[in-house]
Order: structure tokens, then sequence, then C-alpha cells
């Protein structure tokens, strides 16, 4: 945690909590300057944006309290109420919240959350505003962005307290991520980019903690043994295997979001594990604009990471959603409108189920759906008409065999 002066502390918390930027390091000394004239100080600061901020809305303020503090648990009512209860002063209550949260040390734990994103925003946003090469503002979400790029050697690496982004390239066909690597993301949410082609002879194991995202950008595929559970056979070598498994995750802790991006071969990661406090549905798989052709992405959970939430039998819950879609306006009513999936397969008890697919009319009806309720009513009909086992026999899983639900994100 940096250690800050009361003028500095104050302007880079007007900056965050009222702009969600970090000030140049003009703006940041002028404003220091003027807190620091004699008579000022930092409650004729306050006075002084509350005048400069009196023609704007509550409201506007109260949505940029929640927004740039992360105050997820509190309403825009509540906000509005808060600065409501504190006429001519609201940009100072703001600044006075802002200071609590900073030192918050209760149990909340979506305060902690805010907390420790604020801290981190503060410290980085210092960084930035400290330094004479950053003339104008920035978001808080840049300031922290920190890249930071692995060798071809063996690399022991240490983030800072943002958000950092350590590159992984391919240097004279080698990759730069390597069995052995160790990285500490340390405080904010980092991520780890990952040029990954066949100079490795087997799986990589990489050792990391507190880095919350991994994207893989797959450029060829390696070579392993095919004894490894997870290969295709080689036919000019039955001893020789192409691997399917580009990252071994076991000794990568606390990775929330694994990525396939703009891969041009398979990626799959294996041995994915999580918190004992966690579900596997507290992880984000995405496969990001691949290239043309056939590019596969798999992500096999340690098994002990998959566990029942009851003691009885547990359901199948898809979550389905056209994200560009569903940003539109236009398509707000039609959420599914360019979703272009017509089937799923699972297994249960090992046994492989498909429900819709190609040339099926469930599928047919899964891929036309683009409101929430039809795709309900052509999961219905895929339960009656569902493929099951190893001949794919058509059976009906609507009596209550298998519980799908479906639900909205």
């Amino acid at each position: 945690m940096t250690l800050l002066l009361p003028s500095q502390s104050t302007v880079l918390t007007a900056y965050a909590v009222l702009t969600g930027t970090s000030p140049g390091n003009i703006s940041f000394k002028e404003h220091q300057a003027f807190i620091n004239t004699p008579g000022v100080g930092v409650n004729g600061y306050k006075a002084a944006l509350e005048g400069f901020l009196s023609g704007t809305s509550t409201e506007s303020l109260a949505t940029a309290l929640l927004t740039n503090l992360g105050l997820t648990t509190f309403t825009q009512a509540q906000a509005v109420a808060f600065l409501n209860a504190n006429p001519g002063n609201r940009v100072g209550a703001m600044i006075d919240l802002s200071a609590q949260l900073f030192n918050y040390t209760g149990t909340d734990a979506g305060l902690l959350a805010a907390k420790n994103a604020y801290v981190a925003n503060i410290t980085s946003s210092y960084i930035y505003s400290n330094s004479a090469a950053n003339v104008g503002p920035l978001a808080l979400s840049g300031t922290v962005n920190t890249g930071i790029s692995l060798t071809i050697g063996f690399d022991n690496l240490v983030g800072t307290s943002g958000n950092d982004i350590f590159d992984a390239r391919i240097i004279n066909n080698a990759n730069t991520a390597q069995s052995g690597d160790k990285i500490d993301g340390g405080a904010g949410i980092d991520r780890l980019n990952l040029d990954i082609g066949n100079s490795q002879n087997f799986s990589i194991t990489l050792e990391t903690k507190g880095v919350e995202q991994v994207a893989v950008r797959g450029q060829a595929v390696g070579i392993d043994s095919a004894n490894n559970n997870i290969t295709t056979p080689n036919p000019s070598n039955s001893a020789i295997g192409q691997i399917a498994s580009t990252l071994d995750a076991q000794r990568m802790v606390g990775v929330t979001q694994w990525e396939s991006n703009n891969s041009r071969s398979d990626v799959i990661i294996e041995d994915v594990r999580i918190a004992s406090g966690l579900a596997t549905k507290s992880v984000t798989i995405a496969m990001v604009e691949t290239d043309p052709g056939n590019v596969d992405f798999g992500v096999y959970f340690n098994q002990l990471s998959l566990r029942n939430t009851s003691t009885g039998t547990s359901a199948l819950n898809v979550f389905v959603m056209d994200v560009a879609a569903a940003q539109a306006p236009a398509t707000a009513a039609t959420p599914l409108l360019n979703q272009n999936f017509n089937g799923y397969i699972f297994y249960a008890n090992g046994v492989k189920v498909v429900l819709g697919g190609e040339g099926t009319a469930a599928g047919a009806a899964i891929d036309a759906a683009t409101t929430y309720a039809a795709l309900r009513s052509a999961f219905e009909l895929s339960l009656k008409t569902a493929k099951v086992g190893p001949t794919g026999a058509v059976q009906d899983l609507s009596g209550g065999g298998i519980t799908v639900s479906l639900s909205a994100p």
C-alpha cells in the first residue's frame, strides 16, 4: 500500500470517485498546490469542487459514486439518499466515503472486494500521476496495465499492485512460456497472454498465482508420447501422438478465466483446479475469434473441482446468451438473435447424451430460437428425442431422467 500525503490522497480520490480517472502529472501537481495554498486546505478544495459541480445532478453523482467505487452492494436510491443527506457537501461526502472504503476493515465480502480494487486503483493512480511523462488523464482501468514480458530462459516474475499483463511471445520459433516459469501477479486483475507453438515436447507446466486471466493463442500442435490420455494417435508412429494438451494447469492457482484467443491450432488445458470455496461456475471459459479451420478448445477440470452442491440429484444448468445482440437495444427483445448453436453434448454417469444436433428437428429449433422462451421449448423437444449412449439410441429424457434448467444470464 502506498503511503500518500493528505493533498496527494485527496486529489487522487477526487479524480477517482468523480471521474473514474487518474489525473495527468500537471493537473496532479496543480491540484495539490491549490490544497497547499494558505487558507485553502482539504476542506477548501472540497468546497471548490462542490461549487464547480453545482450544476451536476445528484443522480449523476450517485451513479459515479457507485460505479467508480465498485459499490455493487448498494442501490442507486441509497446513493441518492446518502448525497441528499449532505446538502452543499455532496463532493466532500463522496471523498470522505472513498477514504472510508480505502480503510475498510470489516468482513462484508462485497465491500472487501470493492476495497481491494479501489486500493489497487489509487496505488497505481499515484504511480501514473506522479510521472512527468504522463500528461493527460487516464481511465483507472488503464492506469494499472503494466506490461511484463517472458523470455526464452527461466522466468521468475512478480507483478505490481495493479492490473498487470504478462506476455509470452514466440521468439525464434521457441516458446517463452516454458515449464518451470514462475509468475506472481500480486494484487489487481492480472492477465497472462501465451503464444504457444510446438517447441515443447510435452504439455507446458507453468507455476502461477495471483494471475486471474490466461489467454492462449495456439500456433501449432506439439508432439508428446501417446500415453498422456489426452492425445490423438499419429499414424506414422504409434509411440507418438499429436499432443492435444497445451497446458497442464495443476500449478496455476487462482485462474478464473481461461481463453483460446485467436488460435490457429487446437488448445487443450488440463488439470484445472479451483479453490475449495468455489464451484466450476466461478470459472469463465471463452473461445475468442479462432482462425478458420478445424480449431478446437477443451478445458479439463481436476476431478476434485467437480463438486455436487446437493445431496440429491444435481441439475444441468445451461446459460445461453448472444452477447453482441443483447448489447444492442434494438435486439433486446430477441437476445438470442444470432446464437448459432443447434446441439449440446454432455456425459451423464459416463453415458454420452446429445440434445438437438445437425439434421434433427430439435437441433433446428435450438438454432432458430431467438428468445429464451423459444429456446426453452426447443430444449423440451430435444429432451424427448435425445440421442443416448454409444449407438445414439433415441430416448425420452423428459420424464425426470435429466433435468435441464435454462437461465438467462
